[in-house]
């Protein structure tokens, strides 16, 4: 697993590699898991919670399961309000990175 990027990756950042083909690894250091509460999901990350909005109540299925964070898999959601700037913060903090 790579260390977290030496300089603040941007939700554009996160989106344009995606679109150019690279997907998004989870760390094998990293817990994802998520407790589902009934106004928004608590996405929880390596010792770090991650209160969600109900509008992103679909990214803690998602980021927490086995399903493959390609940009095929995130697409639908990358216009999500808020789906992009947590995506580049778990990017930032070590639990996910790009996979080229």
């Amino acid at each position: 697993t790579p260390l977290p990027p030496e300089a603040p990756v941007t939700p554009g950042a996160v989106a344009a590699a995606l679109r150019d083909g690279a997907r998004l690894r989870r760390s094998a250091v990293a817990d994802f898991v998520y407790l589902d509460r009934p106004d928004a999901p608590l996405l929880f990350v390596g010792g770090m919670d991650y209160p969600l909005s109900p509008a992103l109540a679909f990214a803690a299925p998602l980021l927490t399961g086995p399903t493959p964070l390609t940009h095929d898999a995130l697409a639908p959601h990358l216009d999500a309000d808020g789906f992009l700037p947590l995506l580049a913060e778990l990017v930032d903090t070590g639990h996910l990175w790009i996979a080229k």
